[in-house]
C-alpha cells in the first residue's frame, strides 16, 4: 500500500486557481521525454529536471536529492521542492469490490489509502481516455494534484506535488499542459486524410498510408478496397453515425445499452477488454478482442461506441488477427486523440 501512499504526496488547488494562471512555469521540449514502456506512453517532462525509477515508480524533480527522497523506502524522507510521480498499479492487485465500481471507486480507494484531504475533483481526458483529477493535501502537509486513469490492465497514477499551496497554484496550468502532451507509444503516423461525419459533426485522422472508400470507410491496404472482409489481410474501419432508433435502440438508450448490445452482436465474449474513453466530450467505450469472422476463421475487433445528441456513433475496426488488433491499439488511441468537432 505504500506505493499508493507515496504517489499521493500531492494535493490542493481549486479549479478557479487553474483558470487564473495561464503562464507556463517550466519548458517542455519535443526531445525531452521518458518512454514509459511498461505503461505504453511517452511523457514529456520539464527541461533541466532529473528523473529516476524504482519500486515506487518514476520520480521527476528539479534536484537529484528530491528524486532520491521520493524513491527511497524511508517514509520519513520527503522531497523539498516540486515533484512529478508516475506509477502503474496492476488492476489485479486491487480488491475486487473496488474494481467493480470502475474508475470512480478506484479513485476513492486511492484517495482514502493515501490519507488525502480532497478539495476538488474533476475530469479531463488523457490520451482520449476518461481520467479523474483530484486536488488536496496529504497528512504531511504537502499539496498537489493527481491524475488517474485505467489503461491496459493498470491503474495509472500521475501527480505533481509541492511543499505549499502557492507553488502548486502557479504550476497547475502547466501541469495540465504537461499531462495533455502525453502520447501513446508505438502509434503509427497519422496523415491529413480524415473520416468525416456531418451527423455528429466530427473528423478523425487515419494512418498516412490508408485509403478512404467513403467519408466513413477506410482500408489499410489499397488493393483490398471493397473486398470480402473475411479475406482481408489488412485493417478495415467503418463508422456508423445514426439516430439511436435507426440502429433499433430506444430513444433513451444509454451508452452501456449500446456498447453491451453491439459487443454481443459482434461476438465479443468475457475475454474482451473494455475501457472508458471520451469522444466529442461524451463518454465512450472501447472494447477489443477476438471474434468469429463468419467463415470459420478468427478476426481481431476494436469496437468503439458513443452516444452524441441522440445519435449512436460506432467505429468498427476489423484486423486480420487479435494480435494485430492489440498491436494497433496505440494507433487507435492516437486516432481518438485526433477527433475534432466541426460544429459551428
Amino acid at each position: 500500500m505504500r506505493r499508493l501512499c507515496l504517489v499521493m504526496l500531492f494535493a490542493l488547488v481549486a479549479l478557479p486557481v487553474m483558470a487564473q494562471d495561464q503562464t507556463p512555469v517550466w519548458d517542455l521540449s519535443a526531445d525531452n521525454y521518458l518512454d514509459v514502456q511498461d505503461l505504453g506512453f511517452r511523457f514529456y517532462y520539464p527541461l533541466g529536471w532529473v528523473w529516476g525509477s524504482g519500486d515506487n515508480g518514476i520520480a521527476i524533480a528539479e534536484t537529484q536529492a528530491d528524486v532520491d527522497a521520493q524513491l527511497d523506502d524511508d517514509s520519513e524522507t520527503r522531497p523539498k521542492g516540486k515533484i512529478i510521480t508516475i506509477l502503474g498499479v496492476p488492476l489485479a492487485a486491487l480488491p475486487e469490490e473496488v474494481l467493480a465500481g470502475g474508475l470512480d471507486t478506484v479513485t476513492d480507494f486511492v484517495v482514502e489509502s493515501g490519507d488525502i484531504a480532497e478539495t476538488e475533483r474533476f475530469e479531463l481526458p488523457v490520451m482520449a481516455r476518461r481520467s479523474i483529477w483530484v486536488t488536496g493535501e496529504n497528512s504531511s502537509g504537502r499539496f498537489g494534484v493527481g491524475t488517474f486513469w485505467l489503461q491496459n490492465g493498470y491503474l495509472i497514477l500521475t501527480s505533481l506535488g509541492a511543499p505549499d499551496e502557492p507553488t502548486i497554484s502557479e504550476s497547475i496550468f502547466t501541469w495540465g499542459f504537461t499531462i495533455g502532451s502525453i502520447e501513446p507509444l508505438a502509434a503509427e503516423d497519422l496523415g491529413d486524410g480524415a473520416l468525416v461525419s456531418d451527423v455528429s459533426q466530427f473528423t478523425m485522422n487515419y494512418p498516412d498510408s490508408w485509403t478512404a472508400d467513403t467519408d466513413l470507410l477506410v482500408f489499410e491496404l489499397l488493393e483490398e478496397m471493397s473486398s470480402d472482409v473475411t479475406s482481408l489481410k489488412g485493417i478495415f474501419l467503418s463508422v456508423a453515425d445514426q439516430p439511436l432508433a435507426d440502429l433499433d435502440f430506444e430513444a433513451d438508450a444509454t451508452l452501456e445499452d449500446v456498447s453491451t448490445s453491439l459487443a454481443g452482436a459482434f461476438g465479443l465474449d468475457e475475454t474482451a477488454t473494455h475501457e472508458e474513453f471520451v469522444f466529442l466530450d461524451q463518454p465512450a467505450i472501447v472494447s477489443w478482442g477476438e471474434i468469429d469472422d463468419g467463415s470459420g476463421g478468427k478476426r481481431g475487433l476494436i469496437l468503439t461506441s458513443s452516444v452524441v445528441d441522440g445519435n449512436a456513433v460506432v467505429f468498427v475496426l476489423l484486423a486480420p488477427t487479435v494480435e494485430r488488433a492489440a498491436e494497433f491499439m496505440p494507433t487507435w488511441v492516437a486516432m481518438m486523440q485526433s477527433v475534432t468537432s466541426t460544429a459551428a
